[in-house]
């Protein structure tokens, strides 16, 4: 139960399972009445998640961030929307290969979500994997392009070239270049890491 005091209504989150498949519900309760119902066919709670759910208040609106977990390895969770006041469900989000982390940002991005999209690279092991963010505010996601994010991703650059330098003698493997890759492409006008990439050999 997820008690929203200042409109008077409690968010209910459960699982079931209806013909073997399991469902992740989701009820609006006001005055002891249900007042609007969903359900998310094949998923349920991760109950190993640090961040399972947030209530964001954004724009006047009050809305809830659910994170929903098929029960595969290495995949997949997906993060469902609703906007409280009007009872309104606004879909499904960001398909993640690791659980969600929502992150009380600043006021360009007032809420971050950090996720790691689900890599359709060919022949890319599961073991590589890049973080992502985004920010939701007024109902709606957005690449966070804030400094502090692309802090973030230069570090992530700069480790994996330390490893790549320290242990592989300055080849990268197609998954280390497929990771750099990923993060140069948020960093557009950092040119002294770009070049450090492409002068990478290839691992053989």
């Amino acid at each position: 139960m997820v008690p929203i005091k200042k409109l008077g209504v409690t968010v209910a989150i459960s699982e079931v399972i209806k013909n073997s498949i399991p469902h992740l519900k989701v009820k609006l309760i006001k005055n002891n009445k249900m007042t609007a119902s969903w359900s998310q066919a094949g998923f349920v709670l991760d109950t190993d998640a640090r961040d399972k759910w947030r209530v964001v208040e954004s724009g006047g609106a009050t809305y809830l961030m659910l994170s929903g977990y098929t029960g595969g390895a290495h995949c997949c969770w997906s993060l469902f929307i609703y906007e409280i006041n009007n009872a309104k469900y606004l879909g499904e989000h960001l398909s993640s290969q690791e659980p969600y982390r929502f992150q009380t940002g600043n006021a360009e991005c007032p809420t971050r979500v950090r996720w790691t999209p689900v890599s359709t690279a060919s022949g890319i092991s599961p073991q590589y994997s890049a973080m992502d963010f985004q920010c939701f505010d007024n109902g709606k996601l957005a690449e966070d392009r804030t400094q502090s994010t692309q802090n973030i991703y230069r570090e992530e650059i700069d480790a994996i070239m330390e490893t790549i330098n320290n242990e592989q003698h300055g080849c990268a493997t197609p998954g280390d270049r497929w990771q750099l890759n990923t993060y140069i492409k948020k960093l557009p006008a950092d040119h002294v890491r770009q070049n450090q990439v492409e002068r990478l050999c290839e691992l053989k």
